[in-house]
């Protein structure tokens, strides 16, 4: 008797919303656990829980749902095909991975690693990759994906307390330049940082700035900073 053909790798009912997400926090060996101890399915599974993955894939020829197969020669003993037309795609499909042919669990381990500000050369020793160029692309890769949330999510700060407490917020700017050698004048041109931070958490916004009169300076501390904080210049 053939088995029931599956359509997603969980149940949708299981998938972390987003809030879920960024409250979970996982120790070394919790995360160890959940995918260096399991086989590749466990793992997947543990993507797909945490939307790294897609759960389900839609055939681009006959926008029907395809199937979660097993295959022996697919780079992770896994793949999407749909039973029309057997047109097929990688569980990497969509997501980050999808370029890479590096084991998934080795990824999962260097993001982490890399996110507690682990040396590049210590990841390597653990996951014995012998490429430097492909920890440094890794490595720029992720902060890219940083910069990139972190523009689409300028964050704010200030404000007032739930208590009424009014928060202080100082700004100030800053000329940053590479001197060559580390020796001699520095050069004339350079990049000024407009920036600001919250003086009882330490929360902060940083800007790179082309002119700092009020003009420019102004609509970015109405983006960044809550009504009613006191702003300081320090």
């Amino acid at each position: 008797m053939n088995a029931p053909v599956r359509h997603r790798i969980v149940d949708p009912a299981v998938i972390f919303t987003r809030a879920q997400v960024l409250g979970t926090f996982y120790i070394e060996r919790t995360l160890y656990e959940a995918v260096r101890a399991g086989n590749i399915g466990q793992t997947l599974r543990w993507l797909a829980v945490h939307s790294l993955i897609a759960n389900s894939m839609v055939c681009p020829l006959c926008n029907v749902f395809m199937a979660y197969d097993r295959r022996a020669r697919a780079r992770d003993r896994r793949e999407w095909k749909c039973r029309g037309c057997n047109h097929s795609r990688t569980v990497r499909h969509g997501s980050f991975f999808a370029r890479s042919k590096l084991d998934l669990v080795d990824l999962i381990i260097m993001i982490y690693k890399w996110c507690d500000e682990i040396s590049m050369t210590s990841i390597m020793r653990e996951l014995e990759w012998t490429s430097w160029r492909t920890m440094v692309d890794w490595a720029n890769f992720c902060r890219d994906i940083c910069v990139t949330w972190v523009n689409n999510n300028p964050p704010e700060i200030g404000g007032i307390t739930l208590g009424g407490d009014v928060l202080e917020v100082e700004v100030d700017e800053t000329y940053f330049f590479k001197r060559k050698n580390q020796v001699g004048r520095p050069p004339r041109i350079g990049l000024w940082v407009f920036g600001g931070v919250e003086r009882e958490s330490g929360k902060c916004f940083m800007q790179i700035v082309a002119r700092r009169n009020a003009r420019t300076l102004e609509p970015i501390i109405e983006q960044h900073i809550l009504p009613g904080t006191i702003v300081r210049k320090k």
